[in-house]
């Protein structure tokens, strides 16, 4: 049996989602009442910026891929 999740207000964080799953993903969440933050390929960047503005992190979706 499936449940519903409350993401009402939850702090989400997709990595990889400017486009395919990632991007698809962060709306749905958005739908679902969540605020979304999307990370770029820079990670320190990234999490200085995100630390300087949130003080913490409900959910973390590790969506990055790479090319070899």
């Amino acid at each position: 049996m499936m449940t519903s999740i409350d993401m009402h207000n939850k702090l989400v964080m997709v990595t990889g989602a400017t486009a395919g799953i990632g991007k698809e993903t962060a709306r749905a969440l958005q739908q679902m009442g969540a605020h979304v933050v999307i990370v770029g390929r820079n990670p320190l960047k990234t999490a200085e910026k995100f630390r300087q503005k949130y003080e913490h992190l409900d959910v973390l979706v590790n969506n990055a891929g790479a090319y070899f």
